[in-house]
């Protein structure tokens, strides 16, 4: 188990943090078309209320960052901090 400052590995987590916040924003979605409320659902009001139109591009791209970000984060070793000494 490497021993990392926390200044190297906060900056990651920081970065992965924020990519999961655009993640969940394109998840939300937008408002679905209004004109399509018969297909999904009995009421209007209840397809505004349970369903979310979300773009497939921008979850792609969400997505691919927030793996980026995971795979950052595997190289955890890299980050390990040098000792002051070597003790033997």
């Amino acid at each position: 188990m490497p021993i990392v400052m926390k200044s190297k590995s906060m900056h990651h987590f920081k970065r992965l943090e924020d990519r999961m916040k655009c993640l969940k924003k394109v998840l939300l979605g937008a408002e679905p078309n209004p004109s399509l409320w018969n297909y999904y659902s009995l009421s209007e009001s209840d397809y505004k209320r349970d369903f979310t139109e979300v773009e497939q591009s921008d979850l792609s791209v969400a997505l691919n960052d927030v793996e980026t970000a995971i795979k950052e984060l595997k190289k955890v070793k890299a980050l390990k901090a040098d000792k002051l000494h070597n003790s033997r």
